[in-house]
Order: C-alpha cells, then structure tokens, then sequence
C-alpha cells in the first residue's frame, strides 16, 4: 500500500491503495467516509478527534476485472496535536470535501490541496542492520513529487442546493402561472370563453432522475453559483476533478466518485492488473433466439376492445424497436472501440468505452462531449478541419447516428407512449364494466384470459419504456463522468 511500494507489488498481488479525506470541520468528510465504507448515514454532527481508518476490499471493471484494496483515512479538521505529517506517510491520493452550501469551504479547498502536497512523504528503504533483537530495517522519509498525488475535489452537500434550486423554480413557476391565471380569468371575462376549453400538456423534459451516479444540474440547465465556483476552483489549483455527491443521500454518486478515483490509480499504477481478453476475431452481434416476448395484440372481434388492442399494439412495438436499436447500437459502438484498438476487452460498459477513447485522442485535438436533447454528442476539438480515418470514423457515425440518435428518440417519445398506454388501460378498464360487453365476452372462447394476456402486455410495455427513460438518463450520467477522468 501507499506511493512506495507501488513498484514493488507483484503481478498477482492484490493493488492496495491509501487515500485521505480532508477539509475543513463541517464539510461532511466523516459522512462521506461511512457513506463509502457502509453505505450508511448519521444525520447528526459529531466532530472527529482523531483519524478513523478503515479497509474496504472492492471490485472494478478497468475493463477487465479487478479487485482492490482501499484504506480510507478520515483526517479531522482541526486536532490538539499536529500529526499531518505522519497521516501523509506513504499516500497515494487525497480528497478534499468541500460544503457546496458554504462559499468559504470552497474557496479554502486549494489551502487542504496544497496542505497534503507539502506535508505527503514517501519511505524507502535505507539499510538492514543487525542487533540483538535481530535484523532491523531502517527508512528514509522523501517528499512526494506533486504530480505524484492526485487529488480529487469532493463538493458534499448538493442537495441542499438541489433542493434550493427546486424550490426557487418552484415559486418563480407558481408567479408566473399565477399572473397566467389572472390574465387567462380577465380575457375569458371579456370574451366568455369556457375555462375548460384548453387543456395543458405536461413537458416530457421535466424529469428528475432517481439515482444519480454524480450529482448536479441537469444537461442545459443554468448552474448555480457553487458549482461554477467549484469548478473554477478545481481548474485554479489543478485538482485532478471536481464531483458533486451528496452523502445524506443512498443514491450511490459517492460510492461512483471514489470508485472512479479508485479506478484512475489502478490503470495509472497497476496497468498488469487489466485484464487481458482474448481477441476477438469476428465481433459480429449475436441476437439471442427464444427470448423476446410477443407483441401482437390478440382481436377479440369486439369493436370496443379491438380499437384500443389496434392503438396499444403500434405503441407496444414502438417501443420494443426503440429499446432494440439503442442496444444495437450500444454493442456496434463498443464493437467499433474495440476494432479501433481502444479496449483490450470487447466486454466493457459505456463508461469505460468512453473514457478509453478519451484516452487515445492527443492533447492538441481533445474527446469532447457536447450536451443536445437530453443526450451527448461525440467531438474532436480542434480549429482547422480533421480527416478523420475510416475505423475513427465509424466510431463517430455510430455513436451520434446511432446510439446518440435512438438515446434521444427514447427520451422525446417515451413519456408520451407511457402516458398514452396509461390512458388506455384506463380506457380498458372502462370497457370491461360496461354490461353489453360482459355478456358478448362471455360468448368468447378464452376470452377474458385473452384480454388478460393483452392487458400484461401493455403493461410490460409502460414499464419496459420507463425503463428505457431511466437507463438512457443514467447512460448520460455516465459519459458526462467519463469524460471527468
């Protein structure tokens, strides 16, 4: 464990890393620290004395598989003795916690960087002596190069400002649905209009995601003061990334932001422990036979049922299509980085695919990620035209025609074809209580079974398309982390 024995660990070894917290009192290190390790929450303040230490044995996709050991420090922020310098003994990355409510706590987190560059050392071994006892080892304590030390920013706290945020949008939406009202009552005054003649449609964009691996505003929203403040910050004092978590919440954006710092030392450090994956010599997508699940609509030859049946049935295979080519298109994707020579290993997730191929671009002409409806965009930055190679190109063309394309189409049409389906089960509902169609029912061979085994199927289909809206967010959630590393 720790910077010195890094390359000394044999290939078999376990990695093992050391990482601190730090940051001023109040700044929610102690909540973090238990968030990460237990996945649990105090909700009551109680001042750290002195450090807490704790092991935790984790496994990563780097892509290949790998298990690590993590030893966190949780550092107080104010002691009665000064022990830093024993505390940064042998420490391979550091975190400093900010409160993303206090302005203060933001500003001082270049003080806590500079803190642990300036106090962090690293022992070697100087000779072996013998004495009565026996052999003894003795060490040299060298300060750390501050290259050598990633530090990550950790802005705890955000949802204090989520909820904040929400609230003002909440109130400055009810002004102005209010002077709305007001307005709306005077013209149907003068003109005698019915109130009920219009009705309102709820915007398919307002969503709010449930679990977040980062926490933050959404794609194209306005960013409140902290976070530009905290980001201003990470680019000033050369951190190695700003996350914003919230450790009150079980919503696993801690356990992502450490887990990707985690995973930066590994590929930094232990670059044997990558898995090596036998290539693949045909990557050709293999559809598996047997597994989908009917979709047509049975007729009954009742023309109250068949007309609903006909509408759900478009709606159902609407669905299934958009969910089919977005995993098409996921798999040609990551196909495409493999062949490119991007991944060692043709089984990786999204994330790893992106930040591998972040990684293989040059510093002039950066990966970069442009935010439009609700999905990313895949670009080279650059100021003169590129001539991009046919297998770099392929991976361009699949990710924004493809998957990019079909992301977006899931997030614009899905919420409307889930409220649709919704209304149609109410619809059916009706039907089914209305006594002329009891009794032609009854006449049916199978038939109320028949309408049972339609009715699973719209709603399989209602939760199949949440589904899909919920893992889309979280593919862009993803990316967007990705590209932080």
């Amino acid at each position: 464990m720790g910077t010195a024995n890094s390359s000394h660990e044999k290939e078999n070894d376990v990695p093992a890393f050391k990482i601190v917290l730090v940051g001023a009192p109040k700044s929610g290190k102690s909540s973090v620290f238990l968030r990460y390790i237990k996945n649990q929450h105090v909700p009551y303040y109680t001042s750290s004395r002195k450090p807490v230490i704790e092991n935790s044995v984790r496994k990563l996709n780097i892509p290949g598989h790998a298990i690590v050991s993590v030893t966190l420090w949780d550092l107080p922020g104010r002691e009665d003795v000064d022990l830093r310098r024993t505390y940064f003994r042998d420490v391979d990355a550091a975190i400093v916690v900010v409160d993303m409510s206090d302005d203060t706590s933001i500003e001082m987190a270049g003080v806590w960087r500079r803190e642990v560059l300036n106090q962090a050392t690293v022992t070697q071994p100087r000779e072996v002596t013998t004495n009565s006892s026996g052999l003894v080892e003795s060490r040299d304590e060298n300060p750390v190069p501050a290259g050598d030390i990633p530090v990550l920013l950790l802005g705890n706290k955000y949802d204090v400002i989520d909820k904040q945020v929400r609230e003002d949008k909440e109130n400055a939406e009810r002004e102005v649905q209010d002077v709305c009202v007001d307005q709306m009552n005077d013209d149907r005054g003068s003109t005698g209009e019915d109130e009920n003649a219009q009705e309102t449609k709820d915007d398919p964009w307002s969503y709010n995601p449930s679990f977040p691996p980062q926490r933050g505003p959404e794609p194209g929203e306005k960013k409140p003061a902290c976070v530009r403040l905290l980001e201003r910050i990470c680019e000033e004092h050369d951190f190695l990334a700003s996350v914003m978590v919230s450790s009150s919440a079980n919503d696993g954006s801690v356990e992502g932001a450490i887990q990707s710092l985690v995973r930066y030392l590994v590929v930094k450090k232990y670059p044997h422990t990558v898995e090596k994956w036998r290539p693949v010599t045909s990557p050709a997508v293999h559809s598996r036979q047997g597994e989908t699940i009917p979709t047509d609509m049975e007729l009954l030859g009742i023309n109250q049922f068949d007309e609903i049946f006909q509408r759900c049935d478009r709606i159902v295979k609407r669905v299934d299509d958009l969910c089919s080519h977005q995993s098409l298109a996921f798999r040609r994707f990551r196909e495409a980085c493999f062949l490119l020579g991007v991944l060692e290993s043709i089984k990786c997730n999204l994330e790893t695919c992106v930040e591998c191929l972040k990684e293989a671009f040059p510093d002039e002409n950066p990966l970069q990620i442009v935010e439009k409806d609700g999905f990313y965009h895949l670009e080279v930055q650059t100021t003169r035209e590129l001539n991009l190679r046919k297998d770099v190109k392929l991976v361009f063309d699949v990710f924004n025609m493809e998957l990019a394309a079909s992301s977006r189409a899931i997030l614009r049409e899905f919420p409307d074809l889930v409220a649709s389906l919704q209304n149609q089960e109410e619809q059916l509902t009706g039907v089914c209580e209305q006594s002329e169609v009891i009794s032609a029912l009854e006449d049916l061979t199978d038939g109320q079974w028949r309408v049972e085994r339609n009715r699973a199927r719209m709603n399989h289909a209602r939760h199949k398309a949440e589904k899909g809206c919920h893992h889309t967010r979280t593919m862009a959630e993803k990316i967007a982390l990705a590209m932080v590393w």
